[in-house]
């Protein structure tokens, strides 16, 4: 009887090991998030206030068809003007240099005409609500500009 075990034991050890587990191939992509509220004058006319924004990108393209494309998404609010929209951006992230990233969002419902803005952070990218963040719009609505030195930028993944 103990040897029935013992030979048990031995064959599924065996075939243990030679079972080879399928692999796939990792599913690491670049994601940054930039969080936090930019003081300054927006809108036409313009008004001081602030720019408050939560934005996540996906810098680069995934391995396979399971994966968002490159884009960005998230939303911006400008409580003075009264506007908040959920926005959007096809290929809306770029990295000039090592740690500065540029993300360029449109408003999702109507194709950037209320919202139409570009952020950039200052590097080197901090923990916590200490990095500096620039907000620049074109779009009449939100028009104009204004930074922070207290937003939350997050990079994670390969870069």
């Amino acid at each position: 009887m103990r040897n029935k075990i013992i030979l048990a034991a031995l064959a599924a050890v065996i075939t243990a090991t030679m079972i080879t587990p399928q692999t796939f191939a990792a599913n690491n992509q670049e994601q940054i998030i930039f969080s936090g509220a930019a003081t300054g004058s927006f809108g036409t006319p313009s008004v001081a206030g602030l720019a408050y924004f939560w934005i996540w990108c996906k810098n680069t393209p995934g391995p396979n068809g399971h994966t968002y494309s490159t884009d960005c998404e998230g939303s911006m609010s400008f409580p003075a003007l009264g506007i908040t929209k959920g926005v959007n951006g096809e290929d809306g992230i770029t990295e000039p240099s090592e740690g500065t990233y540029v993300i360029h969002v449109q408003s999702r419902n109507d194709s950037g005409q209320s919202v139409d803005c570009t952020l950039t952070n200052v590097p080197p990218i901090t923990s916590g609500p200490t990095n500096t963040v620039k907000v620049s719009c074109v779009s009449l609505p939100t028009l104009g500009s204004g930074i922070t030195n207290s937003a939350v930028v997050t990079s994670t993944g390969p870069g």
